[in-house]
């Protein structure tokens, strides 16, 4: 199997760990839904690339920002685990490079329904560089919903964006957030079902004429505007490796099918370690990992993405895989499943990621 995080016949390994970390008050009972920041995060729809210019994210937290490849194309994410919702939050940090388009109208990010581009976005309001919108596509034409009364986004700046969606459909109400901020930036209540989206189940990203970069996406049934993310990537050799291969092979931040890990036998274990938290004092929310995966023919056809940690590893029902690069995802919520206790610091810092082989 190849994957891009380890697993039989792996090939792209591109492993990404996902630290939710709240700086603020934190919603107790809130439940992660998805996360992600770079081109291994958008697996569906057409292809996500990854931009590492400094100054367009958060060095001490994400590796790059993603966007689609193509103007006028739209990645997006896979399903969220737990199903479709009505009621939502979406968190992103974006940056849009004003040097040589006025970028009026732009699409930022939003949220989908999977197999279609049918999808509610934060974006720019028509004929503006700064005034934020909501607006809805139905895979064929833009609906601008609402806007803000003056422009608060600024373009070459690093803008944290929050959207809150309640009960998605005829008679909803969205509000727009900045920054963290407490004042809706943008509300709209009225219909805002967007072509056959019924629900929502998946993030939407565009290109904005390739000035338009995304990361950090946080999705969670429970106020975003208080957490961040954070992107820990391979750095070194774990404590036991069954597979060919080695982290230097699944550690790059563009995909790259040219370099991977890989196993012929079910139950081999690949580990490695990750790069730590940045300074600070967090409460964790959730850890995800993402492998980009495939299966090589008959023999072992599954991988799970786990972790090691304590001497233990643990790893969900393993994923069966096709002859086609797809992500695999594991989301674990706010206890480590080794303990049974709440993460703490002392335990992402000490984590490996683990890749497990099965039949």
């Amino acid at each position: 199997m190849e994957q891009d995080k380890g697993f039989k016949f792996v090939k792209t390994l591109k492993i990404l760990f996902f630290i939710f970390a709240v700086h603020a008050v934190v919603p107790a009972s809130a439940t992660v839904l998805w996360a992600g920041s770079e081109d291994v995060d958008f697996p569906n729809g057409a292809a996500a690339c990854t931009n590492t210019t400094a100054g367009r994210f958060r060095s001490s937290y994400a590796r790059a920002t993603a966007y689609a490849c193509s103007g006028g194309t739209y990645a997006t994410s896979n399903a969220f685990a737990g199903g479709a919702v009505t009621s939502v939050w979406l968190s992103a940090r974006t940056f849009l490079y004003g040097c040589c388009m006025s970028n009026n109208g732009a699409k930022l990010i939003g949220l989908a329904k999977s197999g279609t581009n049918s999808s509610l976005w934060i974006g720019l309001a028509a004929g503006s560089s700064s005034i934020l919108a909501l607006w809805k596509y139905d895979n064929t034409t833009w609906t601008q919903l609402a806007a803000e009364s003056s422009g608060t986004f600024a373009a070459d700046t690093i803008t944290k964006l929050d959207m809150q969606v309640i009960s998605y459909g005829g008679s909803a109400t969205v509000n727009i957030y900045t920054n963290g901020g407490a004042s809706v930036r943008v509300t709209y209540t009225g219909n805002v079902v967007a072509g056959t989206a019924s629900t929502l189940d998946s993030v939407i990203i565009t290109n904005s004429g390739n000035t338009g970069f995304t990361s950090e996406v946080i999705v969670s049934d429970l106020d975003t505007r208080s957490l961040s993310l954070v992107t820990l990537a391979p750095s070194l050799a774990g404590t036991s490796n069954a597979w060919t291969g080695a982290f230097t092979d699944v550690n790059e931040t563009t995909i790259s099918d040219a370099t991977l890990v890989s196993t012929t036998v079910s139950g081999n274990n690949f580990q490695c370690n990750l790069t730590d938290l940045p300074a600070g004092s967090f409460s964790i929310q959730g850890v995800k990992l993402v492998a980009r995966s495939m299966k090589a023919g008959a023999g072992i056809t599954s991988v799970a993405p786990g972790i090691y940690t304590s001497a233990t590893v643990n790893v969900p029902t393993a994923t069966a895989l096709s002859t086609t690069w797809t992500s695999v995802e594991t989301l674990y919520q706010g206890t480590n499943p080794v303990t049974s206790s709440n993460w703490t610091s002392g335990d992402i810092n000490g984590l490996q990621l683990n890749l497990q082989s099965a039949p």
